[in-house]
């Protein structure tokens, strides 16, 4: 045997025992802790539900490509019941019992803002999947956020009243977190763009008519109703605006961006705009488009893992799986304050509702750049070019 054979054959040996040292080690390294809390289950079980799978598929995929610098995620959630009370004692659970270093989840406004104190108090970096803006404004140590907030999506929809000339504002708004939040924010922006609110009218938790604020709204001889809220009361409100003729046209936000709005609508929610999340009409977006490969790659994952509509509350999982994934993998470490920092100095990480850019003052990221417009057509949405 010559000597450049024999050291060829020492270099594959220990290349081969490096391979399996390498292997060996990232076995003993300890997994990511990851908590959740979500509304599986409830009245608004149609956020939570796709939320918490969404984060379970991004978890899912991560573990079989290996995980993060060799450490496995372990994903534990517990459903609140869209309970804001069952929230916090499932995040104090977290914090306390599982020893999470990291948290995602809160499904709806309220419920993040229950839990925004808790995090705050423990330090531990959470990530919401809500979509209010006072969850990241003003910024909030330890608090982030994956989900469009009510003001993006407003400003996104004034840009187009503004464009159209729709400048008189007939306002309905529910009683919620973020249905408040939405109002607030409408009536912020409306000197910005140079529109006006004319007719500010409120419904109340558990209407199911909303007709003397439609009819308050017609006499206030408006260009364009705009609803703010989300759930069931959407369906209510294109049905009662189909049902009195009011010739203005009905606009949305995200929290009408599902399918079980148009359902729920019976018919009436045709010709009805939102603003909403690219995820929606994913295969109408133009090639070149920069949310359209991870929009479809997601509603690919997703459709074959659990079927069913891919909506926008299920993006806003996934885009936070993301944030937490690019930020774990930047800090390589278990400890939160890493953690958190990491998820801060995110940069160019693209997304499927936007290419996200954090910072001490913007916990969020996005901009209204990524929203796009639809329209309902028929059992779905299509994209208003």
């Amino acid at each position: 045997m010559s000597w450049k054979t024999w050291f060829a054959g020492i270099c594959l040996v220990s290349s081969i025992e490096a391979s399996l040292l390498e292997a060996a080690y990232a076995q003993t390294k300890e997994p990511l802790l990851l908590g959740g809390t979500f509304s599986t289950t409830g009245p608004v079980s149609f956020l939570g539900d796709p939320e918490q799978k969404a984060v379970d598929l991004w978890v899912t995929k991560t573990n079989a490509a290996g995980g993060i610098n060799g450490r496995k995620i372990k994903f534990t959630w517990y459903d609140d019941g869209g309970d804001a009370k069952r929230a916090t004692a499932n995040v104090r659970r977290l914090i306390n019992d599982d020893n999470v270093t990291v948290l995602v989840g809160g499904s709806t406004t309220g419920a993040t803002m229950a839990i925004v104190p808790m995090v705050e108090e423990a330090k531990v970096p959470f990530v919401s999947v809500a979509g209010g803006t006072v969850i990241t404004t003003p910024p909030k140590k330890w608090v982030f956020a994956s989900s469009y907030t009510d003001r993006i999506v407003i400003e996104g929809l004034f840009a187009q009243f503004k464009a159209k000339k729709l400048v008189k504002i007939g306002l309905l708004s529910g009683p919620g977190g973020f249905d408040q939040s939405c109002r607030g924010s409408a009536k912020a922006l409306a000197p910005t763009f140079g529109v006006t609110i004319s007719s500010d009218e409120l419904h109340g938790d558990g209407d199911t008519d909303m007709t003397a604020q439609f009819l308050s709204i017609r006499n206030a001889n408006v260009d364009v109703v705009l609803y703010c809220g989300f759930g069931t009361p959407t369906s209510i409100v294109a049905r009662n605006h189909k049902r009195l003729a009011i010739q203005q046209p009905l606009y949305m936000t995200t929290g009408a961006a599902s399918k079980q709005f148009i359902k729920g609508a019976e018919g009436s929610a045709q010709g009805v705009k939102l603003g909403s999340s690219p995820v929606l009409v994913s295969n109408q977006l133009p090639d070149g488009h920069p949310q359209k490969a991870v929009a479809e790659e997601f509603v690919k994952l997703y459709s074959a893992m659990h079927g069913g509509e891919v909506s926008l509350f299920a993006a806003a999982g996934y885009d936070a799986g993301l944030i937490i994934g690019d930020a774990l993998a930047r800090a390589d470490s278990t400890k939160s304050e890493k953690i958190r920092d990491a998820i801060e100095t995110i940069k160019g990480l693209k997304a499927i509702d936007g290419t996200l850019n954090m910072s001490p003052e913007n916990h969020l990221g996005l901009d209204a750049i990524g929203l796009v417009m639809v329209e309902v057509d028929g059992d779905d949405f299509k994209l208003l070019k």
